[in-house]
């Protein structure tokens, strides 16, 4: 059971004034958002009952005439709350419209197959209930409302919404087969939330809704977003990577269309490349261009670099030649880690040039175990140039 404060309940009955809506109108649009936000359907269609007494004959009559009606919601194009309402005030006008055609009619024009685990047509009943029994007396007699106990649940989800002195109380009714309680709780207080941010800000869309509580939204964020992970401080990143090899060694690592390596695999290439870095000279303190295009030569060259004890330097193969002769010149490299057709561009006066695709051979006699440690966690890593939009690149 879910009591709205009497506020909140004369807020929703006066925004429903303003739009030349219903109470249950205004209702059932938050209670299709609190649908929608949960499962993502656009389409839904929920049932609800009619009291069919709109005849003068039967206004006086004793006896139970109430209808089924099916009112199918259409959520697309993410509306705001006002655009919704107006929507469900033209679906709930055509309904009561068409109110006197008994809803097992309804069923059998449809051609809807009947099945005893499911109500046909809808799955979710939704009703406003203003009527206010609090007892009545008859000639002799005292009589009173009983509730009477319910074992089995009508519908997959039934919410029955009473409009009484003390503002709105919603009762909702579920299968158990389908809901826990500890779920229900959770839509009941979601459902307050929605209707207090409906009559709050009518005009926003319904996508951006407050949905969740204050302390949900805590648990949310701060509870569930506890993400920092401890890393010490004096592992090197290729020392991380080398210990996940010894762990996982045949595990995948790198994809790339369609070319896959393991950790052993990838960890045992960058070992040849640092190794034959070395034999260049290039160690801890010295810069290694990086000039690659998208590949696993990418990763395999970037882990070998820092395997070295060198910085990388990253250049865009996509940069003008003028950019990538400045940036090479500007960031004193020692080495530049490239492919042979992009080697036969740059001047003769170039770093050290090392092909991955033509020196293969070279780099494959390199050993492939872990190179010595050279250089800690405190040494450069890399050196970045900005786009140089506004003028020469900035390393």
């Amino acid at each position: 059971m879910l009591q709205l404060p009497p506020p909140l309940s004369a807020a929703l009955k006066t925004l429903a004034r303003e739009e030349g809506a219903t109470l249950f109108m205004v209702l059932l649009s938050a209670f299709q958002v609190l649908l929608h936000r949960h499962g993502g359907e656009t389409d839904l269609p929920i049932g609800s009952v009619i009291a069919n007494r709109g005849r003068s004959e039967v206004r006086r009559v004793i006896g139970f005439f109430a209808n089924n009606i099916v009112l199918r919601g259409n959520l697309e194009g993410n509306p705001t709350v006002r655009e919704l309402i107006g929507r469900n005030r033209e679906i709930a006008l055509g309904a009561y419209a068409h109110q006197d055609m008994p809803f097992d009619m309804l069923v059998d024009a449809l051609s809807t197959r009947r099945a005893l685990d499911h109500a046909p047509l809808f799955q979710i009943l939704f009703v406003l209930q203003n009527l206010r029994l609090t007892g009545f007396d008859l000639p002799g007699l005292h009589c009173e409302q009983i509730e009477l106990p319910i074992d089995v649940a009508r519908f997959d989800l039934s919410v029955d919404v009473f409009d009484l002195d003390v503002g709105l109380r919603v009762y909702f009714e579920y299968s158990t087969d389908l809901y826990d309680p500890q779920t229900i709780d959770r839509l009941a207080g979601h459902y307050q939330q929605l209707l207090q941010s409906v009559a709050d800000d009518p005009g926003a869309r319904i996508a951006d809704l407050p949905l969740l509580s204050g302390p949900e939204r805590r648990q949310l964020v701060q509870a569930w977003n506890r993400t920092e992970a401890g890393y010490p401080r004096e592992q090197t990143v290729h020392a991380l990577f080398e210990a996940q090899v010894r762990l996982r060694p045949q595990a995948q690592a790198l994809v790339f269309e369609g070319q896959s390596l393991s950790y052993a695999e990838l960890n045992a290439r960058a070992n040849r490349l640092a190794h034959h870095l070395r034999s260049l000279g290039a160690g801890p303190g010295a810069r290694v261009g990086v000039w690659l295009e998208r590949s696993t030569g990418m990763v395999e060259a970037v882990l070998g670099v820092l395997k070295a004890g060198a910085a990388y330097v990253p250049l865009d193969p996509a940069f003008p030649q003028d950019r990538i002769d400045y940036m090479m010149a500007d960031a004193g490299l020692a080495v530049v880690l490239t492919q042979e057709r992009l080697a036969s561009t740059l001047a003769a006066d170039s770093p050290r040039v090392v092909c991955l695709d033509r020196d293969a051979a070279e780099l494959a006699a390199q050993p492939a175990q872990d190179p010595p440690v050279q250089g800690g966690a405190g040494d450069l890593a890399y050196v970045i140039y900005t786009s140089g939009s506004t003028g020469r690149p900035k390393g």
